[in-house]
């Protein structure tokens, strides 16, 4: 369905970004993405436990819906080469 709707939609020149939910963020349909070149963006479906933040990752401030303020940095995990952030609400 996504190789379908990209050909109706995009222009070739320019990548495709699929964004999805963690409902549908499987694993089965992020390799899929992957193989077939589309970048995506997603929340993760389980917590990453084992990251390190990216030196010089550079902090970006937002808030939620509520708000409340979020900090948002890079981080990485041996285990995926994907981009992660991860977020920290901040006090005060």
């Amino acid at each position: 369905m996504v190789i379908d709707l990209r050909a109706k939609t995009t222009i070739a020149q320019q990548r495709a970004i699929v964004v999805m939910d963690a409902g549908i963020a499987t694993e089965e349909n992020l390799a899929m993405l992957k193989e077939n070149n589309f970048d995506y963006i997603s929340v993760s479906r389980s917590n990453l436990k084992c990251y390190q933040v990216v030196n010089d990752s550079e902090i970006v401030c937002t808030e939620d819906r509520k708000g409340q303020k979020i900090e948002l940095l890079k981080v990485e995990s041996e285990k995926s080469d994907d981009y992660f952030l991860s977020r920290h609400h901040v006090s005060g």
